[in-house]
């Protein structure tokens, strides 16, 4: 399984778990409440990826000192891939919050 697929199931998963509050909460508000709970929710989101960032970076740190440690060299390339994956992921994260930072400086100006 790849670690896309991981991460999809992973956020599915999340999802799911809280699902039902979040829908019965967004059904029962008025249209401009609902602008609202979205805007609030993607703040929230926006906001935790610098700190999503670090924890994947220290995630890949983690598996690549586990990694040096591990006398299999399977297991140790493997440790070495995993991390590897993180620090892209990390680097998105940054990316991502990069860019939504422009988007709003740009729509500020307007």
């Amino acid at each position: 399984m790849s670690l896309v697929s991981l991460l999809i199931q992973e956020d599915d998963r999340l999802a799911d778990s809280s699902r039902s509050p979040r829908v019965a909460k967004f059904s029962s508000a008025t249209a401009a409440e609902q602008v609202g709970l979205v805007a609030a929710t993607i703040y929230r989101q926006i906001s935790d990826l610098p700190a999503e960032a670090q924890r994947l970076r220290t995630a890949a740190t983690n598996l690549n000192v586990d990694g040096a440690l591990s006398n299999i060299p399977e297991v140790r390339s493997r440790m070495f891939r995993i991390a590897d994956y993180y620090e892209v992921l990390a680097c998105l994260t940054e990316h991502r919050y990069e860019a939504y930072l422009r988007k709003h400086a740009q729509e500020e100006q307007v």
